[in-house]
């Protein structure tokens, strides 16, 4: 119905109707979770007579300096002596105080106080019109300095916390509902979730914050492009509490929801933070600045030039973030989107030796297999360089993540899996691993790429990336969740998925810009040289993937190439994969290609194979 004004002070008024709630829920003998979001302070300010009087005498000075704020009379911006701003601004934050105190001693009295959990906190830094009086921090409300994010938090539990203490350890409102999760004993939603549990810091189990926290001043003009499709109506989306303040023409304030367009560069701009247990990195325009907030909590000290490693890593971390946002604003990663298209952009995340160039050049490859066989996901890719201590602390960051987005993923099989990153980092190579089973609730590709082996100055880095990104192709396009399914719609060994993956990462690469004319020729050439390793009555399909596994690679792609010469590309790449859900393995083949998978492997090994060299290279494009 429509909104209902109860007359008296602010703060009052709202802990009233939050007793009122708490006491209805102590009567029928249930639990309680009561969000109360105060007003106070706020401009255009006001108070009670007798919390005014508490502040007459602030310094003379203030009087002579002028900030601008709303007009309680007429609603718009005016400018007064900041002594009185501040002393109406006091007079609030006082009202608070004792609405608080109020909370707390009806609490007592329902003898409920004991194992109830307050947490308060600010939700931004003081606005420019409270005259940076006494903040020792750089900037305010609006402002991604410390000025405007950095605010008090306090949690009181008696039964919990016997002794109050201080943590100088990060905390962001994030954290509240994995933290409360934790305490009321209710799992997670199965979606990716920026906050952690702070359970372990109230038990003093936690030394350190696990993972960073992001703040971004989105730009919410890019929200409304394009003629961008609105959740609500107009009418649905007009506002209807009666405010002081002028909201361009209107004493209310109209609300604006939009679907989030696709994903484009630009959407990647704003003021934003990055910030670990003792660093911040501050991004803004091009401006990149870095601070050491425990030497220097004001910011007045950019160390990014004397720390650029430090920076790049950072910078990378704070960009994938902002990748998990943009797919949660386009509604990409709260559902099982699994074999459908989607303009979800990956998220890539690198070991600090890893250069941003390095970085930038896997993302440009990726894209451009994106746009020539569809975008499927989601996909995260690791980029390793040759230093194992760095791939040391990345593997540590892929366990964060892999709990953030799926908090019943085994912690303690992600610390001892097999072939980490540090084993990346010593042998090279690259790899896919599609995360898609019946025992976990996230789905997706994780695509490793290191640097040791191919080099990103190689060719072949970019073809590994291209490959790699084909694999998702693939197995986005193998729906079920069953490993023995999932294997069967493979083809099994490296023959097919290698194979395809294999000749068409090489031909898409042939087709770029600046790419040498015969290149395609050349490649598959060398890869003819493994039909001589072939033993006698032996087919592709049988060989495994292991120390003969390259044979099933290279001439699984020249299998491929036979296929697409006999058919089409597009019965490979397009008919083959939408057939496969319904049709298995065979069926599939045997639609799009005419014969069966036996019957063509049979022509390819006991005809073209034989062919002289100048026969076989007429089939490449």
């Amino acid at each position: 119905g429509p909104p209902v004004v109860i007359k008296g002070e602010g703060s009052e008024v709202t802990i009233d109707e939050t007793l009122r709630f708490i006491e209805d829920a102590k009567k029928r003998k249930a639990p309680f979770l009561a969000v109360v979001w105060f007003g106070s302070p706020h401009e255009p300010y006001s108070g009670l007579a007798k919390d005014l009087a508490l502040y007459d005498n602030l310094p003379k000075e203030y009087a002579e300096r002028k900030v601008r704020l709303t007009s309680n009379e007429t609603g718009r911006p005016t400018q007064r002596p900041l002594r009185d701003v501040l002393r109406e601004r006091y007079a609030e934050i006082t009202a608070m105080d004792r609405a608080i105190g109020k909370l707390r001693t009806r609490l007592a009295e329902l003898e409920l106080r004991d194992n109830t959990v307050l947490w308060y906190c600010g939700d931004n830094g003081s606005p420019r019109s409270y005259g940076r009086v006494v903040t020792p921090f750089r900037a305010e409300k609006g402002s991604v300095y410390e000025g405007g994010i950095r605010v008090p938090g306090l949690i009181e539990w008696p039964a919990k916390i016997k002794q109050g203490r201080v943590s100088k350890i990060n905390g962001v409102t994030s954290d509240m509902l994995p933290t409360l999760c934790a305490w009321a004993g209710v799992e997670l939603p199965a979606r990716p979730l920026d906050g952690i549990s702070l359970a372990p810091l109230v038990e003093g189990q936690m030394k350190s914050r696990p993972k960073p926290i992001g703040f971004w001043s989105f730009n919410t003009g890019r929200a409304t492009r394009d003629g961008a499709k609105p959740y609500f109506t107009a009418e649905q989306q007009k506002g209807t509490t009666p405010l002081v303040k002028f909201a361009g023409n209107i004493r209310t304030r109209n609300f604006r929801n939009y679907h989030q367009p696709p994903i484009e560069a630009a959407d990647y701009t704003g003021s934003r933070v990055w910030l670990d247990n003792r660093y911040k990195l501050v991004l803004s325009g091009s401006k990149r600045e870095l601070y050491d907030l425990q030497k220097d909590p004001a910011e007045k000290s950019n160390i990014a030039e004397k720390h650029p490693d430090r920076s790049a890593r950072m910078n990378r971390e704070l960009r994938s973030w902002q990748s998990s946002v943009l797919n949660s604003l386009r509604e990409r990663d709260y559902s099982d989107s699994w074999g459908k298209a989607t303009d979800a952009v990956p998220e890539f995340y690198a070991a600090s030796d890893v250069s941003e160039s390095t970085v930038a050049l896997t993302q440009h490859w990726a894209d451009v297999a994106a746009k020539a066989w569809g975008n499927f996901g989601p996909v995260e890719f690791w980029i390793v360089g040759r230093d194992v201590a760095a791939a040391q602390a990345l593997d540590e960051q892929y366990c964060t993540v892999r709990q953030r987005k799926d908090p019943k993923y085994n912690m303690d099989h992600c610390a001892k899996r097999g072939h980490n990153f540090a084993q990346y980092a010593k042998e090279g190579q690259a790899g896919l691993n599609t995360r898609r089973n019946e025992n976990e609730l996230w789905s997706g590709f994780l695509i490793t790429m290191a640097a040791k082996n191919p080099a990103p100055d190689e060719d072949d880095y970019k073809v590994v990336v291209m490959h790699e990104m084909f694999h998702v192709y693939q197995h986005a396009h193998i729906h079920s969740r069953n490993w023995a399914e999932r294997r069967a719609l493979t083809g099994g060994n490296a023959w097919w998925m290698e194979g395809g993956a294999e000749y068409m990462a090489q031909l898409l690469y042939s087709r770029q810009p600046g790419v040498r004319k015969g290149y395609l020729a050349d490649k598959m050439k060398h890869k003819l040289r493994s039909s001589a390793k072939l033993r006698e009555g032996e087919s592709i399909r049988d060989i495994p993937y292991g120390r003969r596994g390259n044979i099933g690679y290279d001439l699984g792609a020249w299998f491929v190439a036979y296929v697409i010469h006999k058919t089409s590309e597009e019965a490979f790449r397009v008919g083959f994969y939408r057939d496969l859900n319904a049709k298995g393995f065979e069926g599939a083949f045997k639609a799009n290609f005419g014969k069966s998978s036996k019957a063509l492997l049979g022509e390819f090994h006991n005809v073209f194979l034989k062919l002289p060299l100048d026969e076989q290279l007429k089939i490449l494009p």
